[in-house]
């Protein structure tokens, strides 16, 4: 079995639940990105996980960063103005998580 470089796609709260167990299984999971457009809670999120690379925006996520799986942690109340960035990503043919 080898090692998932993931992405994390909001720095909020349901994120930090995330990460956290990606922490417990960092031979199998590494966190390669982060994407907030809200650059304070983003540069806070990479520096606390360690995380090396930070985008505001998906479109530069999807054209800039390679990875395996997408963990989108939007907010619930933003949800119908989300489901385009799951729709997208599978349509790129990335594993992804969302809580929807």
């Amino acid at each position: 079995m080898g090692t998932y470089d993931l992405v994390v796609i909001g720095c909020g709260d349901a994120a930090v639940t995330h990460l956290e167990a990606c922490r417990k299984h960092e031979s199998r999971v590494r966190v390669v990105a982060a994407c907030d457009p809200n650059q304070e809670r983003l540069g806070q999120c990479c520096a606390k996980y360690e995380i090396g690379k930070s985008f505001t925006s998906v479109e530069d996520l999807l054209t800039k960063c390679s990875f395996d799986v997408a963990v989108v942690c939007t907010p619930t109340p933003l949800s119908l103005i989300h489901i385009s960035e799951p729709t997208r990503l599978l349509s790129i043919s990335y594993a992804v998580f969302c809580l929807k």
